[in-house]
């Protein structure tokens, strides 16, 4: 990738894709930011997350479609255009399994975190409820890439009691118990 992008505002992010035969992409591999610098110099090292699960080789092209910082979306189309040149095997950080964390502070006011890991692309929900099941707040509602990830809770306008939040996937659901106490 040596050209700049027409119309385009940096940091760009670049998502990539397993290409299939006729170039689609179709499976998720990672994503990565670009500055002007890096497509001054034409070339530059992307870490893609889950490449080696997937069987991706060297010669396997992939697509990337790129999203800048004002929301102007494009797909490189040339199949030529991203081809991969090495597979490295390296530590990641990346998670091997759903967890959902205890959030912090707890018992808290009237602010606290919830952490949270994703291990494959997937639709995820993060909710809180009361002490009766009520659904009290939707915190994360969309799909998400592989990746650990934080979500502040403001419970500024709640009264203090004990309440639940909840982590669900396709495949994982859990749910832990905070405390508010104003």
């Amino acid at each position: 990738m040596d050209s700049e992008p027409v119309n385009s505002s940096y940091p760009l992010t670049i998502e990539f894709f397993e290409s299939d035969t006729s170039g689609q992409g179709e499976t998720f591999i990672g994503e990565d930011q670009y500055t002007v610098n890096d497509f001054n110099d034409g070339d530059k090292k992307v870490i893609l997350g889950n490449a080696g699960g997937l069987g991706i080789t060297a010669g396997d092209i992939i697509v990337a479609t790129t999203t800048d910082s004002v929301g102007n979306t494009s797909e490189f189309s040339s199949l030529d255009t991203v081809v991969v040149t090495d597979i490295s095997s390296t530590i990641n950080n990346l998670p091997e399994v759903y967890a959902l964390y205890q959030n912090y502070p707890n018992p808290f006011n009237p602010v606290s975190k919830i952490k949270y890991d994703i291990p494959e692309l997937s639709f995820v929900t993060l909710k809180i409820y009361d002490v009766l099941g009520s659904e009290i707040a939707t915190l994360v509602n969309e799909e998400k890439p592989v990746g650990s990830y934080e979500v502040t809770f403001d419970a500024s306008n709640l009264p203090s009691g004990v309440y639940f939040y909840q982590l669900k996937t396709k495949g994982y659901l859990e749910t832990k118990k905070m405390i508010l106490m104003k």
